[in-house]
C-alpha cells in the first residue's frame, strides 16, 4: 500500500509540472482556428519576408493586406514574391484599400468612411482589377487602411461579388451585407505595432472556450527585431495550445463543411 501510494503521488507531481496547453482534457472542444491578418503591403521588404519565412518555418499560414495604389507602378519583385506565397499556399493576399496617402483630416475620416459611394466602389474595383494583372487572381477578403467603413461601403461591396469576406466591419445601421464578418475578438498588438505575447495569452484564456475562430491584426513592416521576436512568442504560445492557422479561403471552405 505504501509503495502504491508513492507512485500515485510521483504521478500527480509529474502531471502537474507539464506546461498548459500542451494536451487538451478528453473530450474538449478543439482550440479555436487563428487567421493572422497583416497589414499594409506596398513592397517587399526584408521585415515582411521574415514574417512570411517564419510563417512557413512553423508550418503555419497568414493573411497578408496589400495597399493596391502601389500596384500601379510596376514591381516585379513583389508579383513574384505574391505568386511564390500563393502557390505555395503560405499566405493570402487580400484587398486593403486602394489609396495609402488618402487625406486624414476632419472633412476626411478614411478612404472607406465618408468618401462617398462612387469613390469607394472605384477603390474596391481598381484594387481587383490590379491584383488580377499583377498576380493572377483577385482578392476573396477586403479591410479597410486607417478606416472604418460606412453605409456606401457596404453598398459598393455588393457590387463586387468576388469579394466574400470583410475584415471587422460589418454593415453599418441601416443597410444589408450578404459578406461574410470577420469579428475582431482580440489583439495582437496592444499597444499598436507592438506585439504583446502576455496580453495574448491573457484575452486568450478568456476567449478560447468560446468562440471557433479568432483573428489578430499586425503590421509586419513595422516589427523591430524584439517586436518580432515578441510576435513569434505569441504566435508559438497559440500553435502550442493546438490552433490551426489558416488563410482566409481555408476557413470559408471549413464553414462551408
Amino acid at each position: 500500500m505504501r509503495a502504491t501510494a508513492c507512485l500515485s503521488s510521483v504521478l500527480l507531481c509529474c502531471a502537474a509540472a507539464l506546461p498548459a496547453g500542451d494536451a487538451a482534457p478528453a473530450g474538449a472542444a478543439p482550440a479555436p482556428i487563428v487567421m493572422l491578418k497583416l497589414d499594409d503591403v506596398t513592397r517587399v521588404t526584408e521585415r515582411w519576408k521574415k514574417a512570411a519565412d517564419f510563417i512557413a518555418s512553423e508550418g503555419l499560414k497568414a493573411n497578408f493586406g496589400v495597399i493596391n495604389s502601389a500596384l500601379e507602378k510596376p514591381d516585379p519583385v513583389l508579383d513574384a514574391w505574391v505568386k511564390d506565397m500563393t502557390e505555395k499556399g503560405v499566405i493570402e493576399f487580400w484587398h486593403h484599400g486602394y489609396d495609402e496617402k488618402y487625406p486624414h483630416d476632419k472633412d476626411h475620416k478614411g478612404e472607406f468612411e465618408g468618401s462617398g459611394y462612387d469613390l469607394q466602389l472605384k477603390a474596391l474595383q481598381r484594387g481587383q482589377e490590379l491584383a488580377k494583372q499583377r498576380f493572377g487572381f483577385e482578392y476573396v477578403a477586403f479591410g479597410p487602411h486607417w478606416s472604418g467603413t460606412d453605409t456606401d461601403t457596404d453598398k459598393a461591396l455588393e457590387a463586387v461579388a468576388s469579394i466574400q469576406v470583410v475584415w471587422f466591419y460589418g454593415p453599418k445601421k441601416g443597410s444589408t451585407s450578404s459578406k461574410i464578418l470577420i469579428e475582431r475578438r482580440m489583439e495582437l498588438e496592444v499597444p499598436l505595432f507592438k506585439p504583446n505575447p502576455e496580453a495574448v495569452q491573457k484575452r486568450y484564456e478568456e476567449v478560447s472556450r468560446k468562440f471557433d475562430y479568432l483573428a489578430l491584426q499586425g503590421h509586419a513592416n513595422q516589427w523591430d527585431d524584439e517586436r518580432f521576436a515578441n510576435f513569434q512568442k505569441a504566435v508559438r504560445y497559440l500553435k502550442a495550445q493546438g490552433c490551426r492557422f489558416m488563410t482566409v479561403s481555408e476557413w470559408l471552405k471549413t464553414r462551408a463543411k
